[in-house]
């Protein structure tokens, strides 16, 4: 009688029906860990941009050297601060560094009163490469105080390699300490 059960074609559709459910199980859950494991390799390389306030003093060695401080002043020249009370330019520049392991390509940063003047570069390296930008105030004038730059959002934006776009959003809380804070994607 069990085997009569055994060789039955009831028992065979059992078995199938029961195998079906089973592989179709497994291919969901093989599903799930490809996903996964793209979400994982696309975390992995993805660029991570960092906004930094910079003083050209704090590449100095030796404040008190002169002709290192011509050459800095040569090399940020384009991108330090100007503000227009300010009869000298100011010390002060932003920069930003990709911090994570994939490039960051077509780096594009937004604000609703200052627009970038010049990149140094829009293309950033993975792993720490950074550069600077030169703002002005919009409509191609000069920032008038510190204070307007004190509470200004910055909206960073890039692509990685396959055009997938990540945003990046700081508010600068003090230009003069130096201080940014994230605000998130």
């Amino acid at each position: 009688m069990i085997l009569e059960f055994l060789s039955s074609a009831l028992f065979q559709n059992i078995a199938l029906v029961v195998t079906l459910y089973f592989l179709i199980k497994y291919t969901k859950a093989t599903e799930e860990m490809k996903n996964e494991i793209v979400k994982q390799v696309e975390l992995e390389q993805m660029p991570v941009m960092i906004m930094y306030i910079r003083n050209k003093r704090d590449y100095m060695s030796d404040p008190a050297d002169y002709n290192e401080q011509e050459k800095l002043s040569e090399k940020f020249e384009d991108y330090l601060i100007r503000i227009r009370i300010e009869p000298e330019k100011s010390d002060f520049f932003l920069s930003l560094r990709n911090t994570g392991r994939g490039a960051a390509f077509n780096l594009n940063v937004k604000n609703k009163n200052f627009q970038v003047s010049k990149y140094e570069s829009q293309f950033f390296a993975p792993s720490n490469d950074e550069h600077s930008i030169a703002i002005i105030k919009n409509g191609n004038k000069k920032i008038e105080s510190w204070d307007e730059l004190n509470g200004s959002i910055f909206k960073i934006s890039c692509e990685n390699a396959v055009k997938k776009l990540y945003h990046f959003h700081y508010k600068i809380i003090d230009i003069k300490n130096k201080q940014v804070e994230y605000l998130g994607n």
